[in-house]
C-alpha cells in the first residue's frame, strides 16, 4: 500500500509539473521538482513532458539538463551528477 501511494503522489505531481510547465517561471518550476524529486541541484532544469515512477528516489546534480520527454523509472536510486545533458527522449530503466 505505501508503494501504491507513493506512486500516486508522483503521478498527480508529474501532471501538475507537466502541465503547469509553461506557465512557471524558472523558479516555481524548480520549486516544484525540489517537493517532488529526491534531490535538484542548483541550474538544473527538466523540461516537460517529464516522467518518473516514485520521484523521490531521482536525485539529479547541480547544473543539468533533462530535455523533453524523459523517463525515469526510480523503482530505484537514480543518481545524475553534476553536469549531466539528457538529450530528448531518452530513458533510464
Amino acid at each position: 500500500p505505501a508503494l501504491r501511494e507513493a506512486r500516486l503522489r508522483s503521478q498527480f505531481l508529474v501532471g501538475e509539473y507537466n502541465a503547469a510547465f509553461h506557465r512557471l517561471s524558472r523558479e516555481e518550476r524548480h520549486a516544484l521538482l525540489a517537493g517532488m524529486l529526491g534531490a535538484i541541484g542548483p541550474d538544473s532544469a527538466v523540461i516537460a513532458p517529464f516522467f518518473c515512477d516514485y520521484g523521490t528516489n531521482l536525485h539529479i546534480g547541480k547544473g543539468c539538463y533533462l530535455n523533453t520527454g524523459c523517463v525515469v523509472l526510480d523503482c530505484n536510486v537514480v543518481r545524475l551528477g553534476d553536469g549531466v545533458l539528457v538529450g530528448p527522449g531518452v530513458h533510464f530503466y
